[in-house]
């Protein structure tokens, strides 16, 4: 029997049944999509200087100060079709598959996917995710609102200097 909550949106592999210990185990066979190596270029220059600058920005519009330093990193994204809000289920099911993952978010397979599919002029594509928790069920949601901020202002940056579009 499949375990109650993967029921309904099973996460990409094998369930089988170990043999010897007759335990449920999961094989898991993610699919792996990938951005260019042109977007991966324009994400791995330094981007401290525009952090910092929106970190100011942010404190006099939103009369806040923000405790932590932000950083981009760029790196594989766990997608499905469940919020994830246990952090045994990074650890069990996602980090031993997935080594270097960076986050983990609903959407963004979907949009790598059909971008990925679409038939004709396939579409560059890019995710510009802020994490404000991680897995934490106790999480506040302080930063959102912050995070939010930050990824629209990074892809307006980059729109403007001619990146995009």
């Amino acid at each position: 029997m499949i375990p109650e909550r993967f029921s309904s949106a099973p996460p990409s592999g094998k369930w089988k049944r170990n043999e010897e210990t007759g335990q449920l185990e999961f094989e898991a066979d993610p699919d792996m999509i990938n951005i260019s190596t042109e977007m991966l270029n324009i994400f791995s220059r330094d981007f401290r200087e525009l952090l910092d600058e929106l970190r100011e920005q942010w404190r006099i519009v939103a009369r806040q100060d923000v405790k932590t330093v932000s950083q981009v990193h760029i790196g594989p994204l766990a997608s499905g079709a469940a919020v994830v809000q246990v952090p045994d289920i990074l650890k069990n099911y996602i980090k031993p598959h997935v080594r270097k993952f960076k986050g983990i978010d609903m959407e963004t397979y979907g949009v790598y996917y059909a971008s990925r599919e679409a038939f004709k002029s396939r579409p560059e594509f890019v995710a510009i995710k802020s994490v404000s928790d991680y897995a934490d069920p106790e999480k506040g949601d302080d930063y959102q609102e912050y995070c939010a901020f930050l990824s629209a202002n990074i892809l307006q940056h980059l729109i403007k200097e001619g990146k995009f579009i």
